[in-house]
């Protein structure tokens, strides 16, 4: 009977998902999001201001596949070379999930704004950030979030932006809501150290 040598086996399949696991975290998609581990359970449960919400945990997988001839002639290196691979197949199931679950939520709390196919005007893009909560650094400064468009609309969206900073009037208009999102922060964080 020829040996099986568990431990390396397990030690071996541990630092396969450590890196696997970093693969799919330097997705730009996913840098920004928190992750938070959950020992136990099969679902969970939060109470956004929408009201009670309720989901079942996601399972990301991927098939990995290597013969015995590879493995005999690479080593472990048979399975290494297959792992981008795999890590790009769960990068683009939790996208999917990710963004289907957004849709959803959007749909839900009526949170949407449809530019309905066409190149995004200010006033578009002001509505989408009148729509969504906006955080402040410790000096203040606003912390927009990423925003997600096809490669194709980008060049022309960020020429948008460069002419709607040209314009004082929607300079002024920005200004006025970064105001009120300023102060609706501030409100939050003084609702928020009180109840801490």
């Amino acid at each position: 009977m020829l040996p099986d040598f568990t431990k390396i086996k397990e030690k071996f399949g541990e630092e396969y998902n450590k890196y696997l696991q970093k693969l799919t975290k330097q997705d730009p998609l996913f840098t920004g999001i928190k992750e938070e581990y959950l020992f136990e359970g099969n679902r969970m449960s939060n109470r956004p201001e929408t009201g009670h919400s309720e989901s079942h945990y996601q399972k990301y997988s991927s098939e990995l596949s290597v013969n015995t001839d590879e493995i005999i002639k690479k080593g472990p290196q048979a399975f290494f070379e297959k792992i981008q691979g795999i890590a790009d197949e769960i990068k683009e199931e939790k996208a999917k999930f990710l963004f289907r679950t957004v849709k959803e939520v959007t749909e839900e709390t009526g949170n949407i704004v449809d530019a309905k196919g066409k190149p995004i005007e200010f006033e578009t893009f002001y509505e989408m950030l009148d729509k969504i909560w906006i955080d402040f650094d410790e000096n203040s400064n606003p912390i927009f979030p990423s925003l997600i468009m096809h490669p194709e609309m980008f060049p022309s969206f960020q020429k948008k932006i460069v002419e709607w900073e040209s314009k004082t009037e929607y300079k002024k208009k920005m200004e006025e809501l970064i105001e009120n999102k300023r102060n609706l922060w501030n409100d939050r964080e003084s609702n928020r150290k009180l109840v801490d």
